[in-house]
């Protein structure tokens, strides 16, 4: 091996030798030690000669630098991989100048001074390396500029919002803050199924059906995987059990609403689309705009689970309470209204059965949303407010009343 080594000459051929030796060890560090105990002393000849040697240290540098690429390429980001491959061509950059400088005597004319063999190849080695560095430095905006442009980032899909994580590795109480975090996204996607439904009521055509029905599918399956990996999490604290409860309470509520929004999809599944007359159209457009406004509401309650602001203020409690009331009596007028057009026969059967339908499922999604309200809200409420006493039950006996009037 040795008398390998004492035989070449050539730079090229000594860089690539430094090079394979280092990804060989993997130790440029190992490669200097040999090389120095094969270059002698100021008063014993080595096997290979000091202006020969400096090119295996070069190698070595390089055989360095593209073993660290090959392992950051794995383990790092972007930047990391930029960085790693700057110190190839940096490498690459100093084997080039100086393999071109083997044309010339440079080494015993810039270094021959130094008697001392392994002093001399490494001083030569540090100030070659400062110079280049130095003649780059000026350089180091385009090079980063062209880096950037070679290393791009992967084009990924757009993560989709609703996809949820196992809360097992976290403890129970940071599992709770992102659990509530992610419900907060859950309630605005329901809302935006709600929003699109509505408009599917007056749109002309059924076109957006299809979409919307894969859009809620998806929903859902999404909200299962959520239930699921909020109920795994583990604790015997009290006040996180509640707090587990709230967020099973009110996840299964926002279910119900999109389950909704379903059953008005399903109802206008038609192959031909129906049309209300413009008195009905503008009962169902108030109760749509009602719900919508209890829906903007509700999110209070979804960001402050604990509802700590009806402290200060509970008007938004009270807000919900008469936009439920308000929507149970605009649906017992429009049945009235039915029951009107129906004797003038005014209204066809698949019409009159419509209507009804879709005018109770958006009932239903307001007293859904008075679920949640009602749920968040019954430990911070006293006695003193006037209005505590209304409830669901009463919103109930309101349906009930208008079921013995149709």
């Amino acid at each position: 091996f040795i008398s390998f080594f004492s035989q070449i000459t050539n730079p090229i051929v000594l860089i690539l030798l430094g090079a394979a030796f280092t990804i060989l060890l993997q130790s440029s560090l190992g490669t200097t030690a040999l090389v120095l105990s094969l270059i002698g002393t100021s008063s014993i000849v080595g096997v290979i000669d000091v202006s020969n040697a400096i090119y295996i240290i070069f190698g070595a540098h390089l055989g360095s630098s593209i073993t660290t690429a090959f392992i950051t390429s794995f383990s790092t980001n972007l930047n990391g991989k930029r960085a790693a491959i700057f110190h190839v061509l940096f490498s690459i950059i100093v084997c080039f100048v100086f393999g071109l400088l083997s044309l010339t005597n440079w080494f015993n004319a810039c270094f021959g001074w130094i008697k001392q063999p392994s002093f001399r190849l490494i001083t030569a080695y540090l100030i070659s390396m400062i110079l280049i560095a130095g003649l780059l430095i000026p350089f180091v905006k385009y090079i980063t500029i062209l880096l950037c442009k070679i290393i791009k980032p992967r084009k990924r899909k757009n993560k989709n919002p609703l996809d949820v994580y196992e809360f097992s590795d976290e403890t129970p109480s940071i599992s709770i803050v992102k659990a509530s975090k992610k419900l907060f996204i859950f309630y605005n996607e329901a809302r935006n199924i709600y929003k699109e439904t509505s408009e599917l009521i007056f749109a002309e055509t059924n076109e957006n059906l299809k979409k919307l029905y894969k859009k809620q599918q998806n929903f859902n399956y999404y909200l299962n995987k959520f239930n699921a990996c909020v109920a795994d999490i583990q604790s015997e604290s009290l006040e996180i059990s509640k707090d587990i409860n709230k967020i099973l309470i009110v996840s299964k509520h926002i279910e119900r609403i999109t389950h909704n929004c379903k059953k008005i999809m399903d109802n206008l599944n038609t192959e031909k689309k129906i049309t209300f007359s413009a008195k009905l159209n503008k009962y169902l457009g108030k109760v749509i705009s009602n719900t919508q406004e209890m829906l903007d509401i509700c999110q209070l309650y979804i960001q402050d689970l604990d509802c700590n602001f009806l402290l200060e203020d509970t008007s938004s409690y009270e807000k919900i309470i008469n936009l439920s009331k308000l929507n149970s009596e605009i649906k017992l007028n429009s049945k009235t209204q039915i029951i009107e057009n129906i004797a003038k026969s005014k209204l066809s059967v698949q019409k009159n059965s419509m209507y009804i339908e879709t005018a109770s499922y958006l009932n239903m999604i307001s007293n859904n949303i008075s679920d949640i309200v009602f749920a968040l809200s019954s430990e911070k409420l006293t006695s003193t407010l006037p209005y505590q006493q209304i409830s669901l039950d009463e919103i109930d006996l309101v349906n009930q009343d208008e079921n013995n009037k149709e």
